[in-house]
């Protein structure tokens, strides 16, 4: 399951009075994100993916304040500076979104042009999602202690994996010139 926590638990270190609901929900959520890329493709796109960001950003949000234990005045300067982390990382997932759902329409068509514009786009989120996420980083350390700044890091880093990690099984790999049919 996951790693290096507590009850077993291996990719967050929930405390030991996290709720099986809290749980139940986070890993509905990611079930859910496993729906096969085609079947998304298919369906009401929009709706399923407002739908899944909303349950995973109160689920993430839960997470946080049980496992960073801020105090009264931590939580006074933390929270809205992660709000804002998270509607600038909103806006990100919102390009990535766009390209996965541009590459939908394309797949299993890729031209060589289109692949290497994709390319170009998904690097750019990728360097704008690094800085941002540096930027977010830097502010908490002054209103955090180092320990706590870095467990949001740790629990940002592993909850991104997770969701990309779905993601990635969900959407097919571009297919090689040659094995296209």
């Amino acid at each position: 399951m996951f790693i290096g926590a507590k009850r077993d638990l291996k990719i967050f270190e929930l405390p030991m009075k996290s709720t099986p609901s809290m749980k139940t929900n986070l890993f509905a959520a990611f079930a859910a994100l496993a729906i096969s890329f085609h079947s998304v493709v298919a369906g009401n796109v929009n709706d399923t993916i407002e739908v899944l960001r909303a349950t995973y950003k109160a689920d993430r949000q839960a997470i946080l304040a049980e496992t960073l234990q801020l105090t009264e005045t931590e939580s006074a300067a933390f929270w809205p500076l992660y709000r804002a982390y998270r509607a600038d990382m909103d806006q990100i997932g919102d390009g990535l979104v766009k390209l996965v759902l541009e590459y939908g329409d394309v797949y299993p068509d890729m031209s060589e042009s289109r692949a290497a514009e994709m390319l170009k786009e998904y690097l750019a989120l990728e360097q704008k999602l690094a800085s941002k996420r540096a930027t977010y980083l830097k502010r908490a350390a002054k209103v955090l202690p180092a320990t706590k700044t870095l467990r949001w890091a740790q629990l940002e880093s592993r909850l991104d994996l997770a969701l990309r990690l779905q993601l990635a099984g969900a959407i097919p790999m571009v297919p090689t010139p040659e094995a296209k049919p």
